[in-house]
C-alpha cells in the first residue's frame, strides 16, 4: 500500500510539478530528515520577530529607519528561502539568499558607515531615471495611467535627466556598499556564489543537466532537489544572524548574548552536517 502511494505521488508530480501532492510529501520528509536545522531555523525566525518589536527609531533617524525597514523585509525573505528549500526548489531558495546578502550589506553599512548608507538612499534616483525612461518610451506601457500621472512622470524624467547631465546622480554598487559595512568576505564568498543561481548562467545551469555513466547528456533534471538542503538553511541563518548583530549596533538592544548562543548552536549543527569541519585534536 505504501509503495502504491509513493508511485501515485510521483506520477502526480509529472502532472502538477511543485504544486503536486508529491511536493507536500517531500516537505514532510525534509522536516523529518533535518529536525535540528528546522527547529533552529524556526528559533532564529522567532527571535527576529522579537527583535523587530524591540527596535525603536529615535528622532526620525533616516538611517535607523532604513535599517529597520530593510530588516523587516529581510525576515520575510528569510522565511521564503526556507519555504522554497523545504520543497526542493534549491536554485530559487538560493536566489532569495542572494537577496539576503544585499540586505545584509545595507544594514551593515547603516551600522558602520552612515555616509555610505545615505549615499545608497540617493543612489535610487539613477534606477528610477532608467525605469521612468523605459516606461515612457515603451508603446502601451502607460495606457492605464491618467494624463496627470503621465505628466508627473515626465516632470520627474526632466528633473532626473538634468541631474544626470550635471553628473549629480549618485551611484553605489553592492561591492562598494559591502566594503563600507565591512562585508567584503560575504560579498566575495556568498554573494558571488549565490549570484550563479539568481540569473541563468552556464555554471549555475550546469547542475540542471543529467548525464549517463559515460558522461553523455541525457536530458535535464526535474523535481525536488535536496542536495544542499542543510547548506541552504545554514547560509540563510548565517546572514540573518549577521543582520541581527548589526541591528544591535544601531539600536543598542542588549541582545549580544542571545546572538552568540544562536551562533554557537549553528556552528554545532554545521559540525554535524559537515563532519570534515571538525577540528583535529592538538
Amino acid at each position: 500500500m505504501q509503495e502504491t502511494n509513493i508511485k501515485t505521488n510521483v506520477e502526480d508530480f509529472s502532472v502538477s510539478g511543485f504544486l503536486s501532492v508529491y511536493t507536500e510529501k517531500s516537505v514532510q520528509r525534509f522536516r523529518e530528515s533535518l529536525p535540528g536545522w528546522v527547529q533552529f531555523f524556526d528559533q532564529v525566525n522567532r527571535f527576529a520577530f522579537i527583535v523587530l518589536g524591540k527596535c525603536q527609531v529615535k528622532d526620525k533617524d533616516p538611517i535607523a529607519l532604513l535599517a529597520l525597514s530593510t530588516f523587516s523585509r529581510a525576515v520575510a525573505t528569510f522565511e521564503g528561502s526556507f519555504l522554497l528549500a523545504e520543497r526542493g526548489l534549491d536554485c530559487d531558495s538560493k536566489s532569495l539568499q542572494r537577496n539576503l546578502t544585499e540586505d545584509s550589506f545595507l544594514i551593515a553599512a547603516c551600522a558602520r558607515n552612515r555616509d555610505a548608507a545615505t549615499k545608497f538612499i540617493y543612489a535610487n534616483e539613477e534606477e528610477r531615471r532608467k525605469a521612468i525612461n523605459a516606461l515612457l518610451r515603451t508603446i502601451g506601457a502607460t495606457s492605464n495611467l491618467s494624463p496627470e500621472q503621465i505628466a508627473e512622470l515626465k516632470r520627474q524624467q526632466e528633473s532626473l535627466e538634468a541631474k544626470k547631465s550635471a553628473n549629480e546622480l549618485v551611484k553605489i554598487p553592492y561591492g562598494e556598499l559591502a566594503d563600507a559595512g565591512n562585508s567584503r568576505p560575504i560579498f566575495d564568498i556568498h554573494y558571488r556564489f549565490l549570484s550563479l543561481f539568481t540569473h541563468p548562467s552556464p555554471s549555475g545551469m550546469a547542475h540542471e543537466i543529467v548525464y549517463d555513466e559515460t558522461g553523455k547528456i541525457q536530458g535535464v533534471r526535474i523535481g525536488p532537489d535536496y542536495h544542499d538542503a542543510h547548506g541552504n538553511l545554514s547560509t540563510a541563518t548565517f546572514l540573518l544572524l549577521r543582520m541581527l548583530t548589526d541591528l544591535e549596533i544601531i539600536f543598542q538592544l542588549g541582545i549580544n548574548s542571545e546572538i552568540e548562543n544562536l551562533e554557537r548552536r549553528r556552528e554545532g549543527l554545521n559540525t554535524l552536517s559537515y563532519p570534515q569541519h571538525r577540528k583535529s585534536p592538538d
